[in-house]
């Protein structure tokens, strides 16, 4: 999380120093949101049938060669393009990282703690994967996201200013897009840890 949301902040401040219109480098964002949906809900399709940490593996990698290309951009067809392929890796993560808690965690018990409170409520508490408020006969649910996203919020919230300050010193963009492309690689190598950790080498779903 400390590296992903990088280029989500910077990416229209990078584009102004070469795009002369500069409504259009403000349009970059929603142009990477877009695709963002597209990355929500294609892989998701394919994850219920190669497993949640074997969609997500590959996609680091893919935010692994996006954070170096971006180096490498330096004009408006390339920009737009960059965004795009980064929006759909970015949905990915959004979307498909939390679920890697469920597939790695042996204990079914640990994602959830059914307690009873005044009805028509019910409190259920996932000690892993977050807070579930059950109203009614169990029809309408809200999830909140939990200890899992408790952690990576700390990324989130430290990630970005670090990346300004090192844009800010450094008067160059390099420093903040190598910074995001080191994070996300060692993301990379922590998930196919677990991974290789909890089924090996082998093609096995996961």
């Amino acid at each position: 999380m400390a590296g992903v949301y990088n280029p989500v902040f910077y990416v229209e401040i990078f584009s102004l120093s070469f795009i002369a219109d500069q409504n259009l480098a403000f349009y970059l964002l929603p142009i990477l949101q877009a695709a963002n949906i597209l990355g929500r809900l294609v892989p998701s399709f394919f994850a219920d049938r190669t497993g949640s940490l074997n969609m997500v593996v590959p996609a680091l990698g893919a935010g692994c060669v996006l954070s170096f290309t971006w180096i490498g951009v330096v004009n408006e067809g390339g920009v737009i393009a960059w965004a795009v392929f980064y929006g759909t890796f970015f949905g990915l993560v959004q979307s498909i990282a939390p679920t890697c808690v469920v597939a790695l965690t042996d204990k079914v018990q640990l994602l959830g703690t059914r307690l009873v409170g005044p009805a028509p409520y019910i409190l259920k508490l996932g000690s892993r994967q977050g807070v579930k408020l059950v109203t009614g006969r169990l029809t309408n649910s809200s999830f909140v996201q939990g200890i899992c996203f408790a952690i990576g919020s700390l990324g989130i919230l430290v990630g970005p200013p670090i990346a300004g300050a090192i844009l800010n010193d450094t008067g160059r963009f390099l420093g903040l897009q190598i910074f995001t492309g080191v994070l996300i690689s060692a993301a990379l190598g922590f998930a196919l840890a677990a991974r290789v950790a909890k089924v090996g080498w082998g093609m096995r779903k996961l």
